[in-house]
């Protein structure tokens, strides 16, 4: 049974949360949808990857090109209730992956969940472990991810 959903209709809510996103020990923003850690994925090629929309084909391609990690985001303290509504998650048309190449050379995509929040495209943190590993720390309510090297 698969609901299908009309790009632009409000399909969910983004949670306020006090959970903090790690990339290879940086911080990044995030989010909480139905409770799992979501990232922008644009602002992934300010953390070493390459994000490259096709706009014919709908589809935004999310490599780990090893580059240099730029961001300068710090995580800051929210004023807002923890669970409460921060905005809406709007249905995409836009198909996103995580391409990867395997020790053998050969690249797949691999076709990841992928939402509209504000105008961008955001994947859930869990969506990296084909680059790495990804670990929750349930005391410390943080979620990290580090690349394999």
């Amino acid at each position: 049974n698969i609901t299908v959903f009309k790009k632009g209709e409000v399909i969910n809510s983004v949670l306020n949360t006090d959970i903090k996103a790690y990339i290879d020990g940086h911080p990044i923003r995030s989010f909480n949808i139905d409770g799992k850690t979501a990232i922008v994925a644009e602002d992934l090629k300010k953390y070493g990857f390459s994000v490259n929309f096709d706009p014919e084909k709908r589809a935004l391609k999310i490599y780990d090109s090893k580059g240099k990690i730029t961001s300068t985001y710090k995580h800051e303290k929210s004023t807002k209730p923890v669970g409460s509504k921060a905005m809406d998650v709007i249905a995409t048309d836009i198909n996103t992956y995580t391409t990867y190449k395997q020790s053998s050379g050969n690249k797949y995509d691999l076709k990841v969940t992928g939402y509209n929040i504000d105008g961008y495209t955001v994947i859930f943190i869990d969506s990296l472990k084909v680059y790495g590993k990804v670990k929750w720390d349930e005391e410390a309510r943080t979620i990290s991810f580090k690349r394999s090297k």
